[in-house]
């Protein structure tokens, strides 16, 4: 009998469950030798199935005041390879990645990726 959990867990149950299809927009960074500037550049979107969490932006109270961690997050596989600054295209609504947090359950097996995302429009 097996035990512990799998990747295959996520991608198998939950995905095949839960799963959305959003637009992944890879991002490439430049920067210019000559000035520093840094520019962005995105590729084709291409379709990958995942969980997508809307809420209201979610905010966090500190002393220096109120700051806004995220306007909805996304749990993606490992191999989707989304990473901060990348876009997604969910109803209509663009969004750039945030944080992106390796989440592993049992502390040893990487079950997928929680991304923080920003609307842009």
């Amino acid at each position: 009998m097996a035990t512990g959990i799998n990747t295959a867990d996520f991608t198998t149950f939950v995905l095949g469950d839960l799963g959305q299809s959003v637009t992944l927009e890879a991002v490439t960074k430049t920067i210019s030798n000559i000035t520093g500037d840094r520019t962005l550049a995105y590729a084709t979107g291409s379709s990958i199935t995942v969980i997508f969490l809307r809420k209201n932006t979610i905010r966090e109270y500190d002393k220096e005041g109120v700051l806004e961690k995220a306007d909805a997050y996304l749990m993606a596989k490992t191999t989707d390879g989304v990473v901060r600054n990348d876009r997604i295209t969910h109803a209509s609504n663009k969004y750039r990645v945030g944080t992106v947090i390796r989440r592993d359950p049992d502390g040893s097996t990487p079950m997928f990726d929680m991304c923080a995302l920003h609307l842009i429009s």
